[in-house]
């Protein structure tokens, strides 16, 4: 089995609101994001921290599920190992997205399955004109040192152990946009429009 990993338990403090609940084209940011893995990975679980009511409406009606993660402060690399931490034992790898992305694109997302399935390589990543992006695939075998991050490293620390164990997808156009900042979501909903 393969399961998604949706990070949703951030403070947003550029954005200055729940940037993961703001409408982009009638929807909210987060739900772009869940809807680009819905159906491509096995299972989709997405970490929150407590209560996050707005965050769980805004994914209703879609088969996730939510991980509750009450040290959201304590950086991505603690909502990753509790994700991880909550995966069935029967996963065999695990896509980890970010739910500020609402422009990742499911061939992407199905590419990186496909070539996990192709290699079992320890992990794949996109390539991007821009560079090295996320969504990102892991193997079971990297679970550990997952499970092991904490506030100052993050999956990129993971990754860059990995050496030539990482397989590449290569995409021939640039990075999804992060919605950081208000601005970066007028950016993300005029690319929406051109």
């Amino acid at each position: 089995m393969i399961a998604a990993l949706l990070l949703a338990a951030g403070r947003a403090r550029r954005f200055g609101a729940d940037k993961l609940t703001a409408t982009l084209g009638a929807r909210a940011v987060l739900r772009w994001s869940a809807e680009a893995l819905d159906g491509i990975a096995d299972e989709t679980f997405v970490v929150v921290p407590p209560g996050a009511l707005m965050v769980r409406a805004a994914l209703a009606g879609l088969p996730v599920q939510f991980v509750e993660h009450p040290e959201r402060d304590a950086g991505m690399g603690s909502s990753i190992r509790a994700g991880v931490l909550a995966l069935p034992m029967n996963t065999e790898a695990v896509l980890i997205a970010l739910g500020d992305q609402p422009l990742v694109s499911r061939t992407v997302v199905g590419a990186l399955r496909d070539r996990w399935h192709a290699t079992r390589a320890a992990a794949v990543v996109p390539r991007y004109l821009d560079g090295r992006g996320h969504p990102v695939l892991f193997d079971r075998a990297c679970f550990s040192d997952l499970a092991s991050l904490d506030a100052d490293h993050g999956a990129r620390h993971v990754l860059d152990a990995l050496g030539g164990a990482v397989a590449v997808v290569e995409v021939d156009e640039r990075m999804p946009l992060d919605v950081d900042t208000p601005e970066a979501l007028l950016a993300v909903e005029r690319l929406l429009a051109g």
